[in-house]
């Protein structure tokens, strides 16, 4: 049985601590400000990022390319690998075409190699919680289609909830537009934001003042997480003490962890400064169409 190789990209969100020496190849797509800077993913460093953030500056990000993926393909099918590749939702970029492309252009000189383009139809820890635990099944031998088909399970399941504090840079990025700015501004209103079923990210609740807003995140996480002994992943944008004052709303028992990281570059890209985020698996989430779970075949 051959070995697999695990493919992700920086929208997976994970960190350094999180990989480890673990070998889990991340694909990056460079980030571009306002003033035509371009910063290779590799060298972000993510609390100035937010710095400047909060005095203006605004960021956009690409995808990942047919070229990246081709290459990272290439380079694993001479090793001799099976490949599972997990892309950040097609609901915010169409990143997985440009994978599928390059998986089709692989038939004809790796015939024998079995090839899994998974849309995760989620982002940030959502992505990048299972591709950790799906390296442990790697390490323990587990084989392609096992792997591949807790991945399809496992992000459809994800549920990423996002809470926004600073809503400058909605606004400034043309997120939000100025009546809306005004009005959220004005009436003190928190927006809470979340991975939709169908990958996209939208506001689905708002709420008055940031102490109800955490409130309403922490009951949301209660009532949806209902699986015990998982991992809780949380992640921020330079406001950890907004986490704690969550965390501190939920019975912390039901975990096996809590994982807390800083927001990657490219949900943090959207959303901005003094954002929190939670991911977890919602066993009784409607998921996406049942082609979400044959998203792998030999090639």
């Amino acid at each position: 049985m051959s070995k697999v190789q695990l493919i992700t990209d920086i929208g997976s969100d994970l960190s350094e601590r999180n990989l480890n020496g673990k070998d889990i190849c991340v694909l990056g797509q460079p980030l571009i400000d306002n003033k035509g800077n371009e910063y290779n993913f590799e060298e972000i460093d993510l609390l100035s990022m937010y710095a400047s953030m909060r005095s203006g500056t605004v960021y956009h990000t690409s995808q990942v390319t047919y070229l990246q993926y081709k290459e990272a393909f290439i380079k694993y099918a001479r090793m001799g690998r099976d490949i599972v590749c997990t892309t950040l939702s097609s609901g915010l970029t169409n990143a997985i075409e440009a994978a599928r492309r390059a998986k089709d252009d692989m038939k004809e000189e790796f015939p024998d190699i079995k090839i899994a383009v998974i849309d995760t139809l989620s982002a940030s820890k959502g992505i990048g919680g299972p591709v950790l635990e799906a390296y442990e099944m790697v390490e323990n031998g587990s084989s392609f289609e096992d792997i591949a088909q807790f991945l399809c399970y496992q992000t459809a399941h994800s549920d990423a909830l996002f809470s926004v504090s600073d809503l400058g840079n909605l606004y400034r990025s043309g997120r939000l537009s100025k009546t809306a700015y005004s009005v959220a501004s004005t009436l003190n209103i928190k927006p809470l934001l979340a991975i939709m079923p169908q990958g996209s990210l939208a506001v689905i609740e708002k709420a008055r003042g940031t102490k109800r807003a955490r409130a309403r995140v922490a009951d949301i996480i209660t009532e949806n997480c209902t699986e015990p002994g998982q991992t809780l992943y949380c992640v921020h944008s330079d406001f950890e003490e907004g986490l704690h004052d969550v965390l501190d709303l939920l019975d912390l028992d039901q975990f096996s962890s809590i994982d807390i990281d800083l927001l990657g570059p490219i949900i943090g890209a959207h959303v901005g400064a003094d954002m929190i985020g939670f991911v977890y698996i919602n066993a009784h989430k409607v998921t996406a169409p049942p082609e979400h779970g044959k998203a792998f075949a030999a090639i």
